[in-house]
Formats: C-alpha cells, structure tokens, sequence
C-alpha cells in the first residue's frame, strides 16, 4: 500500500511539473536559460525518488529526502532558487505555492523524526539567508522557504490549519508578485509611499494579529512541552518580524504624507485586511 501510494504521488507531482513547464514554454531565451537549470533539478530530484520507490535499498529513506530537499530547495540545495528572479511572476506564484502541494504529502508518508528538527534549522540559515536581501522580489522568494518549512510542520499536526496557512499566504503572496508587472528591480524604498504593501509585510511576517500568525500559535500550544524546539521556534518567528520590520524601517525616511496613498478603490487588499482581523472573531 505504501509503495502504490508513493507511486501515485510521484506521478502527480511530475505530472504538475510537466504542466508548469509546458506553461511557462513562451519565455525568451535568457529566461528558459534560467528555466532549463530549474528544470534540470526537478528532474534531478524525479530521479532519486523514482530510485528510492522501485529499488528495495537500505537507504531508501536517504533517496527520499535527497530528492525532497531538491524538490523544495532545501539546504544545502536551494541555491537554483536564485534562478527564480528573472521568472515571470505568474510562473513563480504557481512555483512557491501549487506546485509544492504534493511534496507536502510525500513528506507525511516518509515523516521521520529527524525531518521535524531539519525544517527548524533550515528555517534558522534561510532567515539569516534573507537579512542579506535588498530586492523585494528575493525577498519574498527566499520567504517562501521559510513558510514552506512552517507549512510542512503545520501539515504534520493539522491538515486545516494547514490549509488556512497555505491559502492565505498564497493570497498575500499573488497580491506581493503582481505589484512588480510594471517594475524592473525594484528596491526596498519601493515601499516608501505604498500603504498596502506594508499591511502585506505585516502579515507574512506574522505579526499577531495579523492571520498568519495563527498557525504559529497553533503549533507553539503544540510544542509546549518541548522546551528547546519552542525555543528555536520563538526565536525563529522573532527573526522573521524582524526581517520584515528592517524593511519597513525605510519608511520611517518619509513622512507623514504617505498615509494619504490610501486607495479606497483597492477592494482586494481592503478584503485582506478586514479577513485578518474578521478571523480572529472565531479563534
């Protein structure tokens, strides 16, 4: 049963790799450059996995989560993430969130153990990873590992909140990527005159009592009675903030006009923001 399971999985996954592939096809030729090398490692990690389900070897679970870390550019294999920039950004939405949907259910049909403490200290290297940053779109794709890594750890302990974590950082994450259709490289004084944006910092920063930072919550009432991962969990999300908050610092250069950049008309962005608040009524 294990093994029909895994099968089917695996072919699912590359199934969804094959459709983005396929879509993203009208790219120029600097950007399939960029394509061919993510390509490559997909199918790299395909690889391993296929090794690991069909031949009956003793470090089958090795194979597995090699071609996990590939599959999620995970440590020490997440440097064809920098590939990722030149991406149009429909392609890299579709990349961050739908098509890690299926590693997060291979990951519970091999969950070990030592998987748990791994997201923790790759979470740790991609926080400090990030304080390096001064392009928002980085920024963000870097960003997404770490939520990546606190989804996977969600998933673990509840499937709903899981979900709740998946589609609403998707939300943030589409309404982030399709403000830079119009930009070239933008920095991080971008944000200087940009009210949405920041509420959209604070929330995928999870600060409370903004929505994503319920599913942290939840696993901290979790982790409760595990001293030292509740610790590194702590100190982890505090990193996180702060990382968001060194980007908003660059506000503190403008003045007070910028609160007059408020667009009543942004019916999406007011529906986000309103949603965080509306649902911590039922927590």
């Amino acid at each position: 049963m294990f093994f029909n399971n895994m099968l089917v999985v695996w072919m699912l996954m590359e199934i969804n790799t094959f459709s983005f592939f396929m879509f993203s096809s009208t790219y120029s030729m600097k950007k399939m450059e960029n394509l061919l090398y993510v390509f490559f490692f997909q199918i790299f990690s395909s690889f391993f996995l296929i090794l690991s389900i069909y031949l009956n070897l003793e470090q089958k679970d090795v194979l597995m989560f090699f071609a996990i870390l590939i599959k999620m550019a995970f440590f020490p294999l997440f440097f064809w993430y920098f590939f990722l920039y030149n991406f149009y950004n429909k392609n890299l939405f579709i990349l961050l969130t739908f098509q890690k949907t299926f590693v997060f259910i291979l990951i519970t049909l091999i969950f070990v153990n030592f998987f748990f403490f791994f997201f923790l200290l790759f979470s740790l290297l991609v926080v400090f990873l990030n304080f390096s940053q001064n392009l928002l779109k980085m920024i963000f794709i870097f960003s997404s590992l770490f939520h990546s890594c606190w989804m996977m750890m969600t998933f673990l302990f509840s499937k709903f909140i899981w979900l709740t974590y998946f589609v609403v950082y998707s939300f943030l994450l589409y309404y982030v990527l399709f403000t830079f259709l119009s930009f070239k490289d933008i920095k991080i004084s971008f944000l200087k005159n940009n009210l949405s944006m920041i509420f959209i910092l604070l929330s995928i920063s999870s600060l409370p009592p903004f929505m994503m930072f319920l599913p942290k919550l939840y696993l901290i009432f979790n982790l409760q009675f595990f001293f030292l991962i509740l610790l590194i969990f702590i100190v982890l999300t505090l990193l996180n903030i702060t990382l968001y908050m060194r980007v908003l610092f660059f506000l503190s250069l403008g003045d007070m006009k910028m609160f007059k950049f408020i667009d009543l008309k942004n019916n999406f962005i007011l529906y986000l923001i309103f949603a965080n608040f509306f649902f911590l009524m039922f927590i």
